[in-house]
């Protein structure tokens, strides 16, 4: 579950999610993407692309999961430390791993 609160993992993962023949323009562009670390831009590049219905699927999760992620980062830093809001956004978080679990599970077979 925790991966998805990392900007690395989820921006990993949006890079995996092209097509193995992607087009050697379209490899070059998300590779400088990754390399900026741009996964808003990733994210955009991608939904622009001809995806599989569950790479698409899994490109939306990680676009909902990406501001409960930041929401929590900024609730780390909260003093008093509030306990209610980062039970509820690991909730959230949970809650979409399990979905892109699912999506991702007929993808491995």
């Amino acid at each position: 579950m925790k991966q998805l609160f990392y900007t690395p993992f989820r921006i990993l993962t949006l890079h995996g999610l092209l097509p193995d023949d992607a087009p050697a323009q379209v490899r070059q562009r998300a590779d400088q993407l990754v390399a900026s670390r741009d996964e808003e831009g990733l994210i955009a590049f991608l939904e622009q692309q001809r995806l599989p219905e569950a790479s698409r699927r899994r490109v939306e999760i990680i676009k909902q999961a990406r501001p409960i992620a930041l929401k929590v980062v900024e609730l780390w830093r909260a003093v008093p430390y509030p306990h209610d809001g980062v039970t509820r956004c690991y909730t959230e978080i949970r809650r979409l791993k399990d979905e892109f679990d699912r999506v991702s599970e007929p993808a491995l077979r």
